[in-house]
């Protein structure tokens, strides 16, 4: 398995599980709905970048891949914070955070060696 392939199920592993959080765990009871659609819209899109991944990398694929990166860790540094006080909730959202930097992280280093996309 090559690092692109490595990103793409990274991906896909933070977009299964952002989504599942969001779904049973997101209420309106625990916390403004608009995180719920903001954490489910970026959950489809980590998706689809784990599937670009998998099925055809390319140097335009590893720049979405690095900017969704940054996006998701933004978002979930963002829930991170405002569910401070609820030790589960913020180490869930790190958690789910950090693997969408790792594969951010693993698809911009496999894309910087020469002619990694060229195939």
């Amino acid at each position: 398995m090559n690092r692109f392939q490595i990103s793409g199920v990274l991906w896909l592993v933070a977009a299964i599980l952002g989504a599942a959080i969001s779904v049973a765990y997101r209420t309106e009871a625990t916390m403004d709905t608009s995180w719920y659609a903001i954490t489910l819209v970026g959950s489809a899109i980590a998706a689809v970048l784990g599937i670009l991944l998998l099925w055809r990398p390319s140097s335009t694929t590893v720049l979405l891949s690095t900017i969704g990166a940054v996006a998701w860790v933004l978002m979930y540094g963002a829930l991170t914070l405002i569910q401070s006080a609820e030790v589960e909730a913020w180490t869930t959202d790190a958690v789910i955070g950090a693997i969408g930097a790792v594969a951010g992280v693993v698809a911009y280093s496999a894309g910087r060696e020469p002619a990694a996309v060229a195939r």
